[in-house]
C-alpha cells in the first residue's frame, strides 16, 4: 500500500521537480552574469538606433521562425521579450512608432532630447527584493541615480501623517489630495492600489543614468544578443487566428499599402486591453466570447488628462540652477483634478493653472551634458481637461488646424509664465519650445483621454472578478496580455508585469526564482563579504 502511494504521489512530484529544475539549469535567468552590469553606456546615437530605430521591412522577417511575437515595445513588452529570450525563445518585437520604448522612449529635436512619458521611478535598491526583477530584465545594465531619499522616522500610518500635516498647515490638504488622485479621482481610486504605489516609492525616487531610453535600449540588447529582433515602424493591423477563431497564430503588419503576415505560436499584446479587443482581434470574437464581454466591463478610462511643455534651454545645469528632483506647484486648495476637468478652456485661460509639475530632466542625469553639451531640457506637466482638445481626436500630429495650434500654444505659454515665476533665472534662456495635448499622448501612447493610465484604477480593478479576468493568459490559445492593464500603471510595475507574463508563457515561476536568488545572494554576501555580484545602484560610471 505504501509502495503504491509512493508511486502515485512521490514519483509525479519528483518528475515535476526534475522538469522545473532542468528548465532553470538549461536557461537560467537569475544568475550573477545576467544581473551584473557588464555593458558600457552607449552614447553614440547611431549605435543606439541599431536597437531602438531598426525600421521594419518584409525582408527582415522573411524565412525566420520566431517563437514569440510581441506587439508593442513599451516597458512591459520589452520586459516580456527580455525574459522570453533568456528563457530560450526567439523573440520578435513590433512597434508602430519610429522608435522603440513606448512611454520610455525619448525624442530628439533640434539638439534637445526629451522624455516622452517616464520622468522618474522608484529607487531600485538591491536590498529591495523586487529590484531583482528589474535588473534581470535589463541585464543589470542600468545605474539608478537616487533623487530623493525617505526618512525612516516618517514611516507612520497614512491617516496619522495626513492628520498631523493638515493640523499644522490646512492648505497642505491640496497637496495630499493630489498625491492620492493624480491618476484617478480619490473617490474612485482603489486604496490598495494607492498604498502599493506609495510603498514602492519608500526608498525614494530615481532616474536611470543615460536617460529613460536606457530601459528599452538595454532590454532590446538582451533580446537581440539572444537572436531576437526589435523592429519599429511596424503597425500591427490584426492578429491572425486559425479557421475556428480559437487560436492566435500570427500578426499582419501594415506598412504603406503593403501587408506582411508573420507567424509564431505565441502572440503577446502589450498594446492595452482596449486596443487588443477592439482593434487587433477579429470583430466577431468579442461578440461571441463571454470572456470578452466580461473584459469590456474594465474599459473605463481615467477622466482627466495632462498637458505637456517641452522646453530646451541654453546653458549648463549649474548655470541654469536646475533641480534634480520633480517639483509640484499648486495654485488652489480645491480638488484640482476634478476642477480642471469641469472647466471650459476659456475658464482655464482666465484662472491660474491648478497644478504644475516641473521636471529638470537634465539635472537628474549626469550623462545629459555628454550627449548634448551646452543644452538642457526641462518638462512641464499640467492637469487639463479631456474636453479641451477632444474635437481633434484621431488627427495626425503636425497636421491639425490653426484653431488647435492656437489653443495649444495659448495654454502652453501660460505654463511658461508660471515657470518664470517659479524660476526667474530661466527667462530669456529658452531656445526650443513644444507643446503636447491629450490627443498627442493618445496617438503615441494609446492612452485614452491623454491620462497616465489606460484603465481607471478603481476598486473594481482590484476585485476578485477583475483579478480572474485581467491576467496574462486568455481563452484564446497562444494569445497573452502584458502591461499595466494586467497590473498597475508605472514603468517599474510594467516591467514586473512582463515578468509575470513570461512566467506564464515559459511555465516557470520567475517570481519565486527571482526571490530565491535575491535571498541566496544576500545570504552569500553576508557570510563571505563578497559584494562583487551586488547589482548596480549608485550610478557609478561604467568601466
Amino acid at each position: 500500500m505504501l509502495f503504491l502511494l509512493w508511486i502515485l504521489l512521490v514519483l509525479p512530484f519528483s518528475a515535476w521537480v526534475v522538469r522545473k529544475l532542468s528548465q532553470v539549469v538549461r536557461h537560467p535567468i537569475f544568475t550573477r552574469k545576467n544581473l551584473t552590469n557588464n555593458r558600457p553606456i552607449v552614447l553614440d546615437r547611431r549605435k543606439r538606433n541599431e536597437i531602438l530605430a531598426n525600421s521594419f521591412s518584409p525582408q527582415k522577417v522573411e524565412g525566420q521562425q520566431f517563437d514569440a511575437i510581441i506587439i508593442g515595445s513599451g516597458p512591459s513588452g520589452m520586459s516580456t521579450g527580455s525574459y522570453l529570450a533568456k528563457g530560450g525563445k526567439k523573440v520578435l518585437v513590433l512597434e508602430q512608432h519610429d522608435t522603440a520604448g513606448g512611454s520610455c522612449h525619448t525624442f530628439l529635436d533640434k539638439g534637445y532630447e526629451f522624455d516622452a512619458g517616464h520622468h522618474y521611478s522608484p529607487y531600485m535598491d538591491p536590498k529591495i527584493p523586487t529590484s531583482v526583477f528589474i535588473h534581470a530584465a535589463v541585464g543589470g545594465n542600468i545605474d539608478f541615480i537616487q533623487l530623493m531619499g525617505y526618512r525612516k522616522e516618517n514611516q507612520i500610518t497614512t491617516s496619522e501623517a495626513f492628520k498631523s500635516i493638515t493640523e499644522r498647515s490646512p492648505d497642505m490638504s491640496v497637496v495630499l489630495q493630489f498625491l492620492t488622485t493624480d491618476l484617478t479621482p480619490g473617490n474612485l481610486w482603489s486604496y490598495p492600489l494607492w498604498a502599493f504605489a506609495t510603498a514602492i516609492m519608500k526608498g525614494g525616487s530615481a532616474y536611470p543614468k543615460g536617460g529613460s531610453s536606457e530601459y528599452p535600449f538595454q532590454m532590446g540588447c538582451e533580446i537581440v544578443e539572444r537572436g531576437g529582433t526589435v523592429l519599429v515602424n511596424a503597425n500591427v493591423e490584426k492578429i491572425i487566428m486559425n479557421s475556428s477563431n480559437t487560436k492566435a497564430c500570427g500578426v499582419i503588419v501594415k506598412k504603406g499599402n503593403k501587408r506582411t503576415s508573420i507567424f509564431a505560436p505565441i502572440i503577446v499584446s502589450s498594446a492595452g486591453l482596449a486596443v487588443t479587443i477592439n482593434d487587433l482581434l477579429p470583430s466577431n470574437i468579442p461578440k461571441n466570447s463571454p470572456w470578452f464581454e466580461e473584459m469590456n466591463k474594465h474599459l473605463k478610462f481615467p477622466g482627466h488628462s495632462y498637458f505637456h511643455a517641452f522646453v530646451g534651454l541654453r546653458g549648463t545645469v549649474e548655470e541654469l540652477g536646475l533641480i534634480t528632483h520633480p517639483l509640484r506647484s499648486f495654485a488652489t486648495n480645491e480638488p484640482m483634478m476634478e476642477r480642471c476637468e469641469e472647466m471650459s478652456f476659456e475658464e482655464a485661460m482666465e484662472a491660474e493653472i491648478p497644478m504644475m509639475m516641473f521636471l529638470g530632466c537634465s539635472g537628474a542625469d549626469p550623462t545629459s551634458s555628454l550627449r548634448n553639451p551646452g543644452k538642457c531640457v526641462v518638462q512641464l506637466l499640467m492637469c487639463a481637461s479631456s474636453k479641451w482638445f477632444s474635437q481633434w481626436e484621431g488627427g495626425k500630429p503636425m497636421h491639425r488646424d490653426d484653431e488647435y495650434e492656437a489653443r495649444k500654444n495659448a495654454y502652453g505659454h501660460k505654463a511658461i509664465e508660471t515657470m518664470y515665476r517659479l524660476y526667474p533665472q530661466l527667462e530669456g534662456r529658452i531656445d526650443y519650445l513644444s507643446f503636447a495635448t491629450e490627443v498627442t499622448v493618445h496617438h503615441y501612447l494609446n492612452r485614452k483621454s491623454g491620462g497616465y493610465s489606460k484603465l481607471a484604477l478603481t476598486p473594481y480593478k482590484m476585485s476578485l472578478e477583475a483579478s480572474l479576468n485581467l491576467r496574462p493568459d486568455t481563452p484564446i490559445e497562444g494569445l497573452f496580455l502584458t502591461g499595466e492593464d494586467t497590473f498597475i500603471v508605472a514603468v517599474i510595475t510594467a516591467i514586473l508585469s512582463g515578468t509575470i507574463t513570461a512566467s506564464r508563457i515559459l511555465n516557470r515561476n520567475l517570481i519565486l526564482e527571482g526571490l530565491v536568488w535575491h535571498f541566496y545572494d544576500k545570504l552569500r554576501r553576508r557570510i563571505f563579504g563578497d559584494y562583487s555580484s551586488q547589482l548596480p545602484n549608485k550610478g557609478e560610471p561604467h568601466s
